[in-house]
Formats: structure tokens, sequence, C-alpha cells
């Protein structure tokens, strides 16, 4: 009997060696960081941080090592996974290896950001970046921050080094990101082509072409609105545009703020300088910009709705009642709701769905001949009784419009890639464009 027990007290102790230590103690105060993305799955890994502000190892692991982590010296490192502190304290050296991600967390001390890691969110007070940054908030509580590869995102709010002595084989980059003190390229490889910047970006290198941007007006001023952040950056703001950081112009509202380039002043919603967001935000289109400084002025008076197509002797009525107009590359562009005019080409390009009435006994023409080219987006439909007589590119649908001469020599040709149907054609040349071009009953 005595062997038969101590036979069952052996076997329960083997059994006991096999648990892992976590599943045997539970450390009070301590958070765990959430080890994600590997092999498409998600779980609590053996990492914990002690978080108990009594405990004389708060902010530190509370053990040496685990699974794809070591603690050893006052340094956690970090060998593959994606870890998420958010809501912890972490005190203690950080070394990011290559295959592994930070996502978040409050770094206290120095984290060295190795070639292959990737920070992606948290707040740090001091970071050496060998890796990648595309997210978190960078304090520079112990000094400015040293970039030697690439930063890509983040909102650093004390000066920043891009390159270094020895870097020269290697290229230091900025693409993104808001800066809110100096950043300086110190490198002859070194390379900044975006980002948003509190002042211009100076030093060596390659710095990519900016913009100023400022304001007017008792309100005015800008806030950097990429990653769902909000921050007050003032009344000026210099840029080189990107894809993704977008700034926000807030004061007497968005619909009520003009730009001016240096050749015309436009008001924000309906310049082609600035892709305006859904979210209120804008980013700027570089192939669009004349000059190195943009000023946002507050209009006098609310922008006006844009105006319906007005044809008038064949061509649209550029009349300010009926027309509002920019300047782009020196040339003056009519244009409405979902319209624009160049002087040769109509062009009917709305964002949604749209359809354009072009009836020669119409309230809104007078003649019965389309006297320009005419360009139709996917968006547009074009439908009338009018007689389309010169060049037609149409991409998006033409219903019931006659194409024919008009007496004076001219005659349409249509490049179908969208839908043409119930048309009567004569005397033209016809494109009809391989699987895109449909053409129904039109004779």
């Amino acid at each position: 009997m005595k062997k038969r027990i101590l036979s069952l007290v052996l076997a329960l102790s083997m059994m006991i060696s096999l648990f892992p230590v976590s599943a045997l103690a539970q450390t009070p105060g301590g958070g765990s960081a959430v080890l994600a993305e590997e092999n498409g799955t998600t779980y609590d890994g053996p990492l914990e941080i002690d978080n108990d502000p009594d405990s004389k190892n708060y902010g530190k692991p509370t053990t040496e090592g685990g699974e794809n982590w070591t603690y050893e010296d006052s340094m956690l490192t970090l060998n593959s996974g994606t870890y998420n502190f958010s809501g912890k304290t972490v005190t203690c050296y950080v070394k990011v290896c290559s295959g592994a991600t930070v996502a978040g967390g409050i770094f206290e001390n120095t984290v060295w950001n190795e070639a292959g890691g990737k920070i992606s969110g948290g707040t740090f007070a001091d970071v050496s970046n060998r890796g990648t940054i595309i997210g978190g908030t960078f304090t520079g509580a112990h000094g400015s921050i040293i970039n030697h590869t690439t930063i890509a995102g983040g909102v650093f709010e004390k000066n920043v080094t891009n390159g270094d002595s020895g870097d020269e084989g290697i290229s230091a980059s900025i693409t993104g990101g808001l800066f809110k003190a100096e950043v300086q390229n110190k490198a002859a490889s070194a390379a900044i082509t975006g980002g948003v910047f509190v002042t211009k970006p100076t030093g060596s290198g390659t710095i990519a072409n900016g913009y100023t941007l400022t304001t007017s007006g008792r309100t005015s001023k800008f806030l950097y609105a990429a990653d769902g952040k909000e921050i007050d950056l003032g009344q000026s703001v210099y840029v080189i545009p990107n894809n993704t950081d977008a700034l926000k112009v807030v004061g007497d509202g968005v619909s009520n703020w003009d730009v001016a380039d240096g050749s015309g002043t436009y008001a924000l919603t309906n310049w082609d300088g600035v892709t305006l967001k859904q979210d209120g935000s804008f980013a700027l289109n570089p192939d669009k910009i004349s000059g190195t400084t943009l000023k946002f002025t507050v209009s006098t008076t609310p922008v006006t709705p844009d105006p319906e197509l007005v044809l008038a002797g064949g061509v649209p009525d550029t009349s300010e009642q009926h027309a509002k107009q920019k300047t782009v590359g020196g040339k003056i562009i009519y244009y409405g709701n979902g319209w624009e005019y160049d002087g040769t080409t109509l062009k009917l390009n709305p964002v949604s769905k749209k359809e354009f009435a072009l009836n020669s006994d119409g309230v809104n023409i007078t003649g019965a001949y389309l006297n320009c080219d005419l360009e139709i987006g996917e968006n547009a439909t074009a439908k009338g009784t009018i007689a389309l007589t010169r060049k037609v590119i149409n991409n998006g649908t033409i219903d019931k419009v006659r194409f024919g001469g008009d007496g004076e020599g001219h005659y349409p040709s249509l490049t179908n890639n969208g839908t043409v149907k119930n048309c009567s054609i004569a005397l033209a040349s016809v494109t009809n464009c391989g699987e895109t071009g449909y053409l129904r009953n039109a004779g």
C-alpha cells in the first residue's frame, strides 16, 4: 500500500513539473503584453510587466525570459511577435529585434529599434531607430531622436536627427509624420520626402520640395488630422506632400475657406491643389501647385453652391451667374456642379451619379448644336435632344442624343468606353472600345 501511494505521489510530481510557470503563479499588479499576429492567431504571451507602484520591480518584467523574449541586466529584448503594452508603463531598457513590433505602451527609458524591428504605437521618451517607425508619440525627454533608417509616421515632439556620422552607407529616410521641433538631415545619404513640420527641415542630403501654409483670420488654425489625431499647429506649418498625412483648416468652417497659391484664389473645396477628404481634412496635390507658399484666407462671404450647367450659343454659359472660375497653370477654368470647361472641352465628371440634360428646346440652352468637344466621366449621363458636332469621349452614358454635322463643316467623332443608347448617329466616326464600349439602338 505504501509503495502504491509513493508511486502516485511521484507520478503527480512529474505531471506538475510539465506545467508552464505562468500557469502556477500570478504576480500582483502585473500586466500581460499581448503577443499577436503570429500564424494568424492572437493570444496572451508569458511576458508580464509589473505595474504595482509599490513594487521595487515596477515597470519591469516579472520573470527573466519567455517565448520570443528575454530580460537580463535591465534590458528587455523582444525577438519576434507583436507586443502591445497599452495602459502599462515600461521602465527598463527595450531592444526591438528583427521580426518584433511594439504596438503600444509607455516607455520611460531608451528603446533601441533594431534593423527589421518596427514601432507602430506607444509613447517613447528616447528612441534610437535602425528599423521602421510608422506610429507612436516620441517625447524626446532624454534628448533628440536619431533616425538611422525609416520614419513613415508618428508624432515627434522634440528635435529629430535624420542620419548620423557613419550612416553614409545607410539611407536614412523620413517619408511621413508630424514633427513639432527641428528636423535635420545629418548625412549625405539621408532623405526627407514627406511629412508635416512646424519648421522647415534643414541639412545635407535630399529634402523634397515643400510648401509653407499660412492662415489669416482671428480664429484660424491648422490641425494635424492623420491617424485619428487632431493636434493644434497654429497659423503656419510646412508640408512636404505625401499620401498619409493630412491637415484640417478650422475657424470659420471648411466651406468658407479660400486658398491662394500665387496664381489665383479659390474656395478650398473647389481647388485642384487640394484633395478634400470626407472628415474635413485635406491633402496637397504637388503637381497642381505653383510657387512655395500657400495662403489660406477666410472668405468674406460664404462659398455659394456650385452652379448647374447652363448652355448658351452651344457652349457652357461662363457668366458670373452660371459658372465659377479658377486658374490652373495660368489658364482660366470655368466650373460648376460636376462640370468644367476650359474654352475647348466640356467635361462632365461628377463625384457621384448625375444626369445632365442637353435639350435643344429646354430652358437651359439656346441653339441646336453643342459647339465644343465633350468628355463624359463614368458617373455622368448626357441626355437630351441637342446635336453633338465635335469630338466626344464617353466613359459614362449617352442617352437619346443626336450625333451629326452642323452644316458648317463640323462632324462628330465618338470614342466609346461606356454606354451609348437610343441615339441617332449620322456622319460620325465611331470607335467602340473592346469589352468596355456598348452601343444599343444607335443608328
